[in-house]
């Protein structure tokens, strides 16, 4: 079995920030664990005790159906409002799920009203034409330029010796030495993840 790390959640009616998994309402306000409330792993991991450990449930919080609050899965009625784990409809993952689709229909909504918002493409008539138009003018004019060849209706007015082009030849040869590396195994890490049980 693995090690139970207890998570944070932050009051989402005071503010109040990373209270303790386990303190089921805030310590500021009194607000319990809903909706709202969402566990995150803290900065510094410490793990719980194997004497608490064995004391805490496995499964996912539920969620009252009255009060909003969470409840420990361990628990058969709301420790808020005294309502039975069997009218509980949802537990913490089903909740966070139902919340994440929420938001996704409210950022739908928003998209819809904007594209209801942006421009659109109309058909318009032109009633009236202002119409003007630019012309260039060719002037027949010399230009002195040097080339290899002539085009036609070109005069030729001096010559002279240039260098046309550079070719390469082999001068001499050159041994490199090349270095090849590959990979071995050196050693082998033990690596662990955590899992969100939806208790805290």
């Amino acid at each position: 079995m693995g090690k139970i790390i207890e998570g944070l959640w932050d009051c989402p009616f005071c503010g109040n920030k990373r209270i303790r998994a386990g303190q089921k309402t805030c310590p500021d306000c009194g607000h319990p664990q809903d909706e709202n409330t969402k566990f995150y792993m803290p900065d510094e991991i410490k793990y719980v005790s194997e004497e608490e450990a064995e004391k805490i449930s496995r499964n996912p919080d539920w969620q009252c159906s009255f009060c909003g609050s969470l409840n420990s899965d361990d628990l058969n009625v709301c420790k808020n409002c005294g309502a039975t784990k069997e009218d509980s409809e949802r537990n913490y993952f089903e909740m966070r799920q139902q919340e994440e689709e929420k938001m996704g229909i409210f950022a739908a909504i928003i998209f819809g009203m904007m594209s209801c918002l942006a421009p659109k493409i109309k058909n318009v008539t032109i009633d009236d034409l202002d119409w003007e138009r630019t012309i260039d003018i060719e002037e027949v004019v010399t230009h002195n330029e040097s080339d290899w060849s002539l085009p036609d209706d070109a005069r030729l007015q001096y010559t002279k010796s240039e260098i046309q082009s550079y070719k390469d030849v082999l001068d001499h040869y050159e041994t490199v030495t090349e270095t090849k590396t590959r990979s071995v195994i050196d050693h082998y890490e033990e690596k662990s993840s955590y899992v969100d049980l939806g208790n805290g």
